[in-house]
């Protein structure tokens, strides 16, 4: 028999992406970028909750930040105060805004640097403290998850707030009246 889960409704959600993202390079936003946002965005409509807790990585939020920060009250968590610095010009151009857009922000070490020696663990702290402060955990990934968001997966360990597993390369199909 399996365990009921309750993904609270008007809770604390913690959003993780996985740093691939459905994407077609003839497209400014490819079909399957549209509809990998509009599944993620639904996801989120869906369960209404108060508070999203994100931290910016490459990959889905990056891709879906702007739609997220227009839909929902967001806390915006940074590994580090230099974290941002990490992201390529344009992205931290983007990210710059997000901040200014972003209900709260909080730095989960203010006193580190983040370097690539330490960018996995510090996301590693950074996810671990969301999860700890959320009622629920949204994980969105592409069909083949990358390597580097296994890696971080699989040293957080086991997730133990209840935890929602999204696909978003898997179209959406409305079903008729």
């Amino acid at each position: 028999m399996s365990e009921q889960v309750e993904l609270k409704n008007e809770g604390v959600v913690s959003i993780i992406g996985d740093f691939a993202f459905p994407h077609s390079l003839d497209e400014l936003i490819s079909s399957r970028a549209e509809s990998a946002i509009r599944r993620l965005l639904y996801c989120i409509k869906s369960k209404k909750p108060k508070k999203i807790l994100l931290c910016p990585t490459p990959g889905v939020i990056m891709n879906c930040l702007p739609f997220i920060l227009l839909n929902s009250k967001v806390t915006m968590v940074l590994p580090t105060q230099d974290y941002i610095k990490t992201f390529s010009e344009m992205d931290q151009d983007i990210l710059s805004a997000a901040l200014k857009k972003c209900e709260h922000i909080v730095v989960v070490s203010s006193d580190e640097e983040t370097k690539p020696t330490n960018y996995l663990s510090m996301l590693k702290k950074t996810f671990e403290y969301m999860m700890e402060v959320s009622d629920w955990t949204l994980f969105a990934h592409c069909d083949e998850v990358s390597s580097e968001t296994e890696r971080l997966m699989s040293e957080i360990g086991y997730i133990e707030i209840p935890t929602l597993r999204i696909n978003l390369t898997v179209p959406i199909i409305h079903a008729l009246p």
